[in-house]
């Protein structure tokens, strides 16, 4: 495997977990590839406080814009990352120090965002559960469809 970036795209259900522990084992038999977990917080939010938080202009959009999290100080966002290294802290227990980076945006659409981001970033693959905390049993929810119609990205899906 080449050194692209991972993505594992995390939004608290118990098969995002996973695709954490998957990615974890990737980087057991691959240290020098980075994993970026990622996860969306809905735009529908309040991003007029957002953008004069960020100091950036955010229009209604129908096309994927998002701005980086770190930029902000909304509590969302701040709620979003919190649970997200908390699960990250035990999927990668005993990897490289330095190797996860976590990363919260705020988009339009999750798979759009998941999309965009990996395009973005020179992610190499993404790994993720197979539907989220409302998906239906046995179904390819419909982020994880979403995504994959969106990239040309490798995704794994993770049951």
């Amino acid at each position: 495997m080449d050194s692209k970036t991972v993505l594992v795209p995390f939004d608290g259900s118990v098969h995002a977990t996973k695709a954490m522990e998957v990615s974890a084992t990737i980087l057991k038999d691959f240290p020098d590839v980075p994993v970026i977990v990622l996860t969306v917080v809905d735009e529908a939010i309040d991003l007029s406080a957002l953008s004069a938080e960020a100091g950036v202009g955010i229009g209604g959009t129908a096309i994927f814009n998002y701005i980086e999290a770190d930029k902000v100080s909304h509590i969302d966002v701040q709620h979003a990352m919190d649970a997200m290294e908390k699960a990250g802290a035990e999927a990668y227990a005993g990897v490289p120090e330095g190797s996860v980076k976590y990363v919260t945006v705020v988009g339009p659409d999750v798979a759009t965002a998941i999309a965009g981001f990996a395009k973005e970033h020179n992610v190499g693959m993404i790994v993720m559960g197979r539907h989220g905390a409302g998906g239906l049993r046995g179904l390819l929810g419909g982020v994880a469809k979403g995504v994959q119609e969106h990239t040309d990205v490798p995704v794994l899906t993770i049951k």
